[in-house]
């Protein structure tokens, strides 16, 4: 039997905690003074809310931060609730979802992600069940809590954080913490899961996919999902290329990537 999930706290941050979101323990769902809702996320001593205090989080395609900060040495990332379904859940519930769909969810998140890499920040942890799309159609990325500074990608000491079948081979061979050439590897995962239904890699576990990298096959690329249109093909394979430096070089290149597919333009 799992171990039975610890009790809510009554509030963090000066918030009534009113739910637990996901697994972990580490994410709530709980209520603001005014009665609105937010989404509080503890962050651990190797994680950074800071992109909030940089105001990096205040664009149409990123959660809004409500407040980052300290309470009795329990570091907290407070953003919107937003009313919507994961993409995960999208595709998990529905399955595949046409190119043109996921290449228009895939470039909105791009350029949330891209005013975050313009901000000097990157997101850690780009996967579809941290893109968020509201009953209006319009993608939010969520769960910023593992932001880490775009600039100083250096190895992590404290261990691999992130999503492994999402996260790029550079982080998950310890080589780097995520930066925005990571972000875009993320972001390709997640477009090939919402074409195919699956992530790019059929591995589940990080020691899984390290091993397998180690043995040398990190070359091939993933088997793409059949019918895709050239031009997309060919994006899609840059962004998740194993190789950083041949991807595209932040969110902002991605996302004019592939609105050049959707524009039937030329596609790099």
């Amino acid at each position: 039997m799992p171990d039975p999930e610890p009790p809510l706290p009554p509030r963090v941050g000066g918030f009534r905690v009113l739910a637990r979101l996901g697994g972990g323990g580490r994410t709530y769902l709980a209520a603001a003074a005014d009665g609105g809702r937010v989404v509080v996320k503890l962050t651990g001593p190797g994680e950074t809310p800071g992109a909030a205090a940089a105001g990096a989080a205040a664009h149409p395609n990123l959660a809004r931060v409500v407040v980052a900060g300290e309470e009795g040495g329990v570091r907290f990332l407070a953003t919107e609730f937003v009313e919507g379904e994961t993409l995960g859940a999208v595709v998990r519930a529905g399955g595949p979802l046409p190119p043109a769909t996921a290449v228009g969810y895939a470039a909105q998140a791009a350029a949330g992600l891209a005013h975050l890499h313009d901000s000097g920040w990157a997101h850690g942890d780009v996967k579809p069940d941290n893109l968020l799309v509201t009953p209006f159609g319009d993608v939010k990325v969520i769960d910023l809590g593992l932001t880490t500074r775009a600039d100083k990608p250096t190895a992590d000491p404290t261990g691999f954080r992130g999503t492994p079948a999402f996260a790029a081979p550079e982080v998950l061979l310890g080589r780097g913490r995520p930066g925005r050439r990571a972000d875009v590897f993320g972001l390709g995962a997640t477009l090939f899961y919402l074409l195919a239904g699956r992530p790019p890699y059929p591995r589940a576990s990080a020691a899984e996919l390290v091993l397998w990298l180690l043995a040398g096959e990190s070359r091939p690329q993933p088997r793409l999902p059949a019918g895709l249109p050239p031009a997309l093909a060919g994006v899609l394979r840059r962004m998740l290329a194993p190789d950083p430096e041949a991807r595209h070089a932040d969110a902002g290149a991605a996302r004019a990537a592939l609105l050049a597919v959707t524009a039937g333009s030329p596609a790099g």
